[in-house]
């Protein structure tokens, strides 16, 4: 294969208060449902989803696996009926070498980005249609996204090195990958895991419930969000979907360790849940198909509001509101892609997903203020 390799391919995940920097992939697919793309030749394969789920299929994985599970891969665990015949499911990567390396390289090229902003109106026509479904008595909390869009100045990789060149700003379940053949970073700060599994335990953390928040205000925006209500009910219903879908990993059933506990993460003050359940050494596919996607992105019941949001929403989401799952260097764990943009180098663009959890006490005006504070959260990391 060596001698075929056309494209280079890498990823970089924050380690503690360093890099893992993983390179000489073996293998790489972007998999759609009926064909996949090989990402280090260019060359289209007849083979599809089918055979991802082979992969997905195996009890083991050699350590320096990336799987990117886009969102729209949800639809066939959880069996709604849409054409997903021209949508990129995810990107599978095995990789030979790893290497820790203390930061990423000086800042030299300049980093601008100019966000077309998603109009209230818009975001009200959305927010209407869902909010019915709701009084209806279809579902009791929906997720509902939009993408935004900017112009940008200078590579995918300056955007990660700007991203976390402060410490501090690292999310738990952050990484990058690049691919120069579909020229796109994939880079997300997300501080949400889908799953993570620990010796003979897997745990899910949901994250609802958002406030703005400075490192200097923790105490007081922790007093306003625990005495939000509608809040506690976002994270309270999630907490309840989790805690049935790790149900189905474990014959000894799923317990709520944390029921409503706080994350600071760069500009906002979280609430959420932390849940665990035993681990009896499932392939991957049997987690995913249980988990994913995230309940946190979805709402409840999930296979009603899926199809909600297919209507409502304006497009695909892809790799945002997907999952990243990395097994290396004793981990393994799934993150739930918030925070999360795609950068487009050949079209000069960024784009940008950001929601929240809409439930029968939600205004639509602080919906929308939420969906741009997440926005703003991230892209103020890139433009300090």
């Amino acid at each position: 294969m060596d001698d075929n390799k056309l494209f280079s391919l890498y990823s970089i995940i924050p380690f503690r208060s360093s890099f893992l920097k993983y390179t000489k992939a073996r293998k790489a697919y972007l998999y759609y449902e009926n064909y996949r793309i090989n990402l280090l030749t260019g060359l289209t394969e007849d083979q599809g989803v089918s055979v991802l789920f082979n992969e997905l299929e195996k009890s083991e994985f050699k350590d320096h696996f990336f799987f990117h599970a886009f969102y729209e891969l949800g639809h066939l665990f959880i069996n709604t009926k849409i054409d997903l015949s021209d949508e990129p499911l995810g990107i599978l990567i095995e990789y030979d070498h790893v290497q820790e390396v203390k930061s990423l390289g000086k800042q030299n090229e300049k980093v601008c980005l100019d966000w077309e902003n998603v109009g209230l109106n818009s975001y009200r026509d959305a927010f209407e249609k869902g909010y019915k479904h709701i009084k209806r008595g279809d579902c009791y909390q929906y997720n509902l996204t939009f993408l935004f869009e900017g112009n940008i100045k200078g590579s995918a990789f300056s955007f990660a090195k700007k991203l976390w060149k402060n410490t501090d700003h690292r999310g738990a379940y952050g990484h990058f990958t690049y691919s120069s053949f579909l020229e796109k970073g994939f880079l997300s700060n997300s501080p949400e895991c889908l799953f993570q599994i620990r010796k003979d335990r897997v745990f899910t953390m949901p994250i609802k419930g958002t406030i703005a928040c400075e490192d200097s205000e923790i105490e007081v925006k922790t007093k306003v969000l625990s005495k939000s209500s509608k809040d506690e009910s976002e994270l309270f219903m999630i907490t309840d979907l989790l805690r049935n879908d790790l149900n189905v990993l474990s014959n000894l059933g799923a317990k709520v360790i944390l029921k409503k506990s706080f994350l600071k993460v760069p500009k906002l003050l979280h609430t959420y849940s932390l849940i665990s359940s035993q681990y009896e050494n499932q392939t991957l596919y049997t987690i995913l198909k249980s988990l994913f996607p995230g309940g946190s992105i979805t709402g409840a019941p999930k296979k009603r509001v899926v199809e909600i949001i297919q209507d409502i929403e304006q497009g695909s989401r892809g790799f945002y509101c997907g999952s990243t799952v990395i097994k290396s260097k004793n981990i393994f764990a799934s993150s739930i892609n918030i925070r999360s943009a795609v950068i487009d180098e050949k079209l000069n663009k960024i784009f940008y997903g950001a929601g929240g959890g809409i439930t029968f006490d939600s205004s639509c005006e602080g919906e929308y203020s939420e969906m741009v504070l997440k926005r703003d959260s991230f892209s103020s990391l890139i433009e300090e």
